[in-house]
């Protein structure tokens, strides 16, 4: 019997109340998945070399915070879109504080989309569902 790889996520931030409660939505509102954790932009980025020297283990997709200590989450995205790698693998930015700039230079520089952290249920349910979609293509 072949077992189906579970989709790896790789989700970059600092909070860890926003990444435990994006892994709870996205357990009780997703599908099942693996998730791969770095707390700050530099160990985003090392996660990232890591898993670039094993390719069979690129991530599905990469859930990024814009406010990172050490490296900056536009830098981290400017890293990932250097690449050729992982030029397929979305990168979806949340953030807590969304500007019309932040979020123009977010897919000027490659994002695949760009989310306003969720503040309820119905924002939660919407961001999960935005993300299983994005996930598939």
């Amino acid at each position: 019997m072949n077992a189906v790889a579970l989709p790896t996520i790789l989700h970059i931030d600092d909070n860890d109340a926003d990444l435990e409660f994006t892994q709870e939505a996205w357990s009780e509102y997703g599908s099942p998945a693996t998730f791969l954790v770095a707390r700050d932009g530099e160990a985003g980025i090392k996660r990232i070399q890591a898993m670039l020297a094993r390719p069979t283990k690129l991530p599905d997709l990469i859930l990024l915070d814009l406010s990172l200590p050490k490296v900056s989450g536009h830098d981290v995205l400017t890293y990932i879109r250097r690449q050729p790698a992982l030029a397929q693998v979305p990168v979806v930015i949340l953030t807590g504080t969304p500007t019309l700039e932040e979020r123009a230079r977010s897919l000027a520089l490659g994002a695949t989309d760009h989310i306003t952290k969720p503040t309820g249920m119905t924002e939660t349910i919407a961001m999960i569902t935005r993300l299983k979609s994005i996930l598939v293509h």
